[in-house]
Order: structure tokens, then sequence, then C-alpha cells
């Protein structure tokens, strides 16, 4: 006989069924809010101990003496704790602390008063947010102490719940800091258009140094296409010298350009963000200085966009130039070993010894370094 499934039980499975996973919801939230706490309950001791020692001063008895002491001390120490937190919530690339590096010009790291002048708001940026950090924990904690039963006995101290909330609060604010502080800093159009005269200024020097390395890469082509022999050595030796230290020297060079080019792109990025500020609320219009601002940066934006096209695609050329110009020094390096007799295959031998012993002192600077 077959079986039938009961129509009753099915539609009471359907109306329970959303009831159940709210319940499940609620008992995994639950769990994760309780975890949470317990994670953040040891910072958030020290964090409320402020507010602890103001309750016993108040509130406390005679049972509560002993107590009295030691949250006083971590009273104390709150301070120091909440100013440590904040400086590891802050990037390292963020206002605070990259601000310390880089953000000034050559002008103002030359002047001792200028550099002493740009720590001061640093310091104020640090101590506002520790102040911040300490206050909200605090209240969050007296608040608890306040609605709780605590220290009404020796053994009713706060619980899991008074450094649970400070800690959590805390975790909120840190997060809160660290986003802060990592927003970028808004952009002026005189910024990117001396930016721009910078970049036009290392695209003609680019440039210039592209010349250089490919009359060298010519000459060095030439030489290798003709005939070699032993009366070459002087003039084959020098073209070597001269060879390898411009295409030493402009490696060094032009990777020195590509990271000024990662900092003018992360200029055109912050200036992405900075023009998103003249966007007025919504259904209300923009004022006619905002777009004229706006329209400004932009277009000074995209005259820098459009040199540090040009100035990347003349790097990439560059470098694969030198790679080449690198390959062929070394082919006339082989070349003078084997066609310029005893004095060739001498300065071969030497110059790979005084490379080996360079070689050598890197790694052990490397190594000391560590």
């Amino acid at each position: 006989m077959a079986r039938h499934d009961d129509p009753v039980a099915g539609c009471l499975g359907a109306l329970l069924a959303p009831f159940i996973l709210l319940f499940a919801f609620y008992v995994l939230v639950h769990s994760l809010v309780a975890l949470a706490r317990a994670l953040v309950a040891l910072p958030g001791i020290i964090l409320a101990a402020p507010a602890a020692a103001a309750y016993l001063l108040v509130n406390g008895s005679a049972q509560t003496e002993q107590y009295r002491l030691g949250w006083l001390a971590g009273a104390g120490v709150a301070p120091l704790f909440a100013l440590a937190l904040v400086r590891l919530a802050c990037p390292r690339t963020g206002r605070l602390r990259g601000g310390q590096r880089g953000s000034g010009t050559d002008a103002s790291r030359r002047s001792g008063g200028r550099s002493r002048t740009r720590k001061r708001p640093v310091l104020t940026g640090y101590l506002a947010r520790a102040g911040i950090l300490l206050a909200a924990s605090t209240t969050t904690a007296l608040v608890t102490l306040l609605r709780g039963h605590y220290f009404q006995g020796p053994d009713t101290g706060p619980d899991q719940d008074v450094f649970g909330n400070a800690g959590l609060i805390a975790t909120a604010l840190l997060v809160a800091i660290g986003w802060w502080d990592r927003r970028p800093y808004p952009v002026s159009v005189e910024t990117v258009r001396a930016a721009t005269k910078q970049a036009e200024r290392t695209l003609r020097r680019v440039q210039a140094e592209n010349e250089r390395v490919e009359r060298l890469a010519r000459q060095v082509e030439a030489k290798l296409a003709a005939t070699l022999s032993e009366a070459d050595f002087a003039s084959l030796r020098n073209l070597h010298y001269e060879s390898f230290t411009c295409a030493d020297g402009a490696y060094d060079y032009y990777g020195s350009t590509q990271t000024s080019l990662r900092t003018m792109e992360q200029l055109l990025r912050n200036v992405r963000v900075t023009s998103l500020w003249w966007l007025g609320p919504v259904g209300r219009p923009v004022t006619a200085r905002a777009r004229r601002e706006r329209a400004e940066l932009e277009a000074a934006a995209s005259t820098l966009a459009g040199t540090c096209g040009q100035l990347s695609g003349n790097v990439d050329h560059a470098l694969s130039r030198v790679q080449a110009l690198n390959a062929r020094t070394n082919d006339m390096k082989q070349s003078i070993r084997d066609d310029c007799g005893v004095r060739g295959q001498r300065w071969y031998e030497e110059l790979e010894a005084r490379i080996e012993a360079a070689r050598d002192e890197r790694r052990s600077k490397a190594w000391a370094g560590r």
C-alpha cells in the first residue's frame, strides 16, 4: 500500500521553518558576540580601569577597599595603553604615521623649526584619538557598572560584560581610526600642477638618457661588427667601461623614475577621491565656485596623466634598451678576452675578480643588515 505524506505536518513544518532559522541565526550571532567579548576582554580590563576606579571612589565600601588601589593603578596605565593601541591601529602609510615621512618639502626637511612644527599636529592627533578611545571605553564600562550590581561584596567584582563591552567599543573605534587615517589628503590644483612640471622635467631627462644609451649601443654594435685586434685594446677597454657605467647608472635612474611614477599615480588616485567631494548633496545644486575648482583640478590631473603615460612608455622602452646594451657589453667583454691577446686575458681576469669582490661585499652587507 503506498505511503502518503501528512499535509498538516508539511504545513506545520513550512510555518515553523522561518522561526527555526531565525532562532539558529540568533544563537549564532549571540555566540559570535560572546566570542568577541572574550577576545577583547583582556584589553577591556585596562580600558575599563578608570570607570571601575571612579565607581569605587563614589560607591565603594569597606569590603571593596582591597580593590581600590589596584583599579587606581590600572587607571593610571590606561591612557598609555590607549595611546599604544592607537599607534598600532594607525596604518603605516596613513596620515599620522605616514605623514611623519616624506610629507614635507626639501626646504622643510632642512629647517629644524618646521620639522618640530610638523611633529606637534602629529602628537596632537595621537593624543586626541587616544582620548576619544579612552573616553568611549570608560563611559561604556561605567554605564555597565551602574546598571549592574557590582562591588557589593568581597567576591562581586565586575564580570566579563563590563570588560567585554568596553573592549568591543574600543575595537570598533580602533577600526574606525584606522579607516579614518587611511583616507588620502585633499589634493589641490597647485599640487597637481607642480607634480606635472616635475614629471615634464623628468621626461626630458629620461629622453636625454635614452639618447645616451642609444648612442653607446650603436658604438658597441659597430665595434662588435668590425674585426677586432690587439691594437684596439685601449679603445675597446674604454668603450666597455663607458658602456658598463652608463647602463648601470641608467638602470638605477630608471628605477628611481619608476618610484616617482608610482607616487604620481597615487596622487592621481587621490585626485579622483578629492573630485568626488565637489559633488553636492542629493537634491542640492553644486555651487559655481565648486564646479570651477573641480574642472580646474580635473584638467590639471588630465595633463599630469598624459605626461605620466609618456614617461612610463619612455622608461619601459629605455629599460629594454639597457638590457640589450648590457648583453652587448658582455659580448664585448668576451671579445676583448678572445681577440686582444695577453693584455685582454689579463684585463678580463682582473675585471672578473673585481666583479666577484663587489658581489661578496654586497652579500656581506645584506647579511649584516638582517
